[in-house]
């Protein structure tokens, strides 16, 4: 319990880091660092975290995470030079405009593609799986 405390506070302080400091690199790397902290502090109440109703849609970008690491890459690349070439060209514009407009576009395609490719392809085989009886060497 000592530990999450501790996590807890040097959360804290890197928050107010946050927004105290005119370094756009410190801010991105403050922020990563509390993500992870956070991270760490709920790792001990896995069951009753995962349970929770705010957690659901993280556990859904679990379930269409392929997708989305196939789909992301291609929509940044096409996206991130557009967004520079039209002045958003800064640490901080890159953090609130490009990348949550490539996040929601490459989660939106990604539950498209879970859903039409990826889900029914998964229960083809699965169910190809369990008619055999299992894999045959």
């Amino acid at each position: 319990m000592q530990w999450r405390l501790g996590f807890s506070s040097l959360t804290l302080l890197l928050i107010i880091f946050i927004f105290i400091s005119r370094n756009e690199t410190a801010i991105l790397f403050a922020i990563t660092t509390v993500f992870a902290l956070v991270l760490l502090t709920m790792f001990p109440d896995d069951q009753f975290i995962s349970s929770a109703w705010p957690v659901k849609p993280f556990m859904y970008l679990g379930k269409i995470s392929y997708s989305l690491y196939l789909i992301h890459l291609p929509i940044c690349w096409l996206l991130a030079p557009k967004f520079y070439s039209w002045g958003f060209n800064s640490i901080t514009h890159t953090m609130v405009i490009t990348i949550p407009v490539c996040m929601g576009i490459s989660i939106t395609l990604s539950i498209f593609f879970y859903l039409y490719f990826e889900k029914p392809f998964t229960a083809k085989k699965l169910s190809r799986y369990s008619q055999r009886g299992g894999f045959k060497k």
